[in-house]
């Protein structure tokens, strides 16, 4: 998969649009991670959507990719807004609702087993 490929970039709308809900139902207004939330979903969703195209077995991958993603966007999050606690919160339940809305969606829309 390149980066022309529309299915990595309906993968990267697909969290921005989930992850961008949780922001606004947690009521998020600071900007520094309204910024930081798009770099690093960008960065990391590409990135890993790219890297799942060749590693395998995938579903191994794909749980170890998204706990290092957790971890670091927890950890970025709790540094722009002072509490790693509340940063790492909000990246798991970011990054749980996309990884399963995601699944859900994908499976609604491109049939498949749920």
């Amino acid at each position: 998969m390149n980066l022309l490929s529309p299915a990595l970039w309906y993968a990267l709308f697909v969290t921005l649009l989930i992850e961008g809900v949780i922001l606004l139902l947690f009521r998020i207004r600071d900007r520094r991670i309204w910024i930081l939330f798009i770099l690093m979903n960008v960065t990391t969703n590409l990135t890993m959507n790219w890297l799942l195209e060749f590693l395998r077995p995938y579903l191994m991958w794909l749980t170890i990719l998204e706990v290092i993603i957790f971890i670091l966007e927890g950890l970025l999050y709790g540094k722009v807004s002072q509490s790693i606690r509340k940063g790492l919160l909000l990246s798991l339940v970011c990054n749980l609702a996309s990884l399963v809305g995601g699944y859900l969606l994908n499976a609604l829309i491109f049939g498949g087993n749920l």
